[in-house]
């Protein structure tokens, strides 16, 4: 696996709740395509589920409804 989709892994399983791309870019300190281009393959292989364009959470966590709304909210804005 390319170090940036493991660095996504990484950030995603540490993370409380759903992130958005540009957080996880921000935390790899890397572009929003780059990040993006390894979301997307994360996604297409089940590592990840794609909560909304744009927002991504590990398959095994907990998803709290109240954390799911708020980072849809803020996708939004």
């Amino acid at each position: 696996m390319k170090t940036t989709r493991r660095k996504c892994l990484e950030v995603l399983r540490a993370a409380p709740g759903p992130l958005t791309t540009f957080e996880i870019a921000a935390s790899l300190k890397t572009s929003a395509s780059k990040a993006s281009s390894a979301l997307v393959r994360l996604h297409r292989i089940g590592a990840i589920r794609r909560l909304k364009r744009g927002t991504y959470a590990m398959p095994t966590q907990g998803v709290d409804r109240q954390a799911v709304a708020a980072a849809l909210r803020k996708a939004e804005s």
